[in-house]
């Protein structure tokens, strides 16, 4: 069995790391944490809400932002 889980951690990263990435979503709407963001990193998981607004950041800041490159299977 194939499990998808998601790279939170360089999802951050790309977005500038934890705090740049809190501040930005934030500045869009969606208060969080840089230590909220740690735990979606520990997770390996993002809440779907999140993930709509990272795109429309991802957009408007010109960060490279495709989902599927973030997807990491793990078998059970």
């Amino acid at each position: 069995m194939v499990n998808m889980q998601l790279d939170a951690r360089q999802v951050a990263k790309d977005f500038g790391g934890t705090r740049r990435l809190a501040r930005l979503l934030t500045d869009y709407g969606m208060r969080i944490t840089p230590n909220g963001i740690e735990k979606w990193v520990a997770r390996k998981r993002i809440p779907s809400p999140w993930l709509v607004t990272l795109s429309v950041i991802a957009r408007n800041e010109n960060v490279r932002f495709q989902l599927d490159e973030y997807a990491i299977e793990e078998t059970a």
